[in-house]
């Protein structure tokens, strides 16, 4: 099985619209980016990827697998636990427990600016 295209940015968000949109400004930037829906997907992204992402962006409020769920699961994996976590999430009790979750965050509505400046810290 032929896992995953190199990607500089992996995107967990279970929202089509921002997904894209979010792929497409990261694209126009020329940076790599792939996306899944929800957090065992980006599971099983991670486990057979080519190569690991130089960070993820990931939302909190998902249904199914939701970024702390995720966050908790890659944390435990050797394998993929070094890879950085930038939150993108609405949620300012998650931003003030930062530490526990990801190495930053964003707050949606998330604007170009501060979504660019945060992932360019990790690329």
């Amino acid at each position: 099985m032929i896992g995953p295209a190199p990607a500089d940015v992996l995107i967990v968000e279970d929202d089509e619209d921002i997904r894209e949109s979010v792929c497409d400004v990261l694209d126009d930037e020329g940076i790599a980016a792939d996306a899944v829906g929800d957090g065992r997907a980006a599971l099983d992204w991670l486990r057979h990827a080519a190569a690991l992402p130089r960070v993820i962006l990931l939302d909190l409020m998902m249904p199914g697998m939701d970024g702390a769920a995720f966050r908790r699961a890659q944390l435990a994996d050797p394998a993929l636990a070094g890879v950085p976590v930038v939150l993108m999430t609405a949620n300012v009790q998650a931003i003030d427990r930062l530490g526990e979750l990801a190495v930053d965050a964003i707050r949606k509505p998330v604007t170009l600016d501060a979504l660019l400046s945060r992932l360019r810290r990790y690329l």
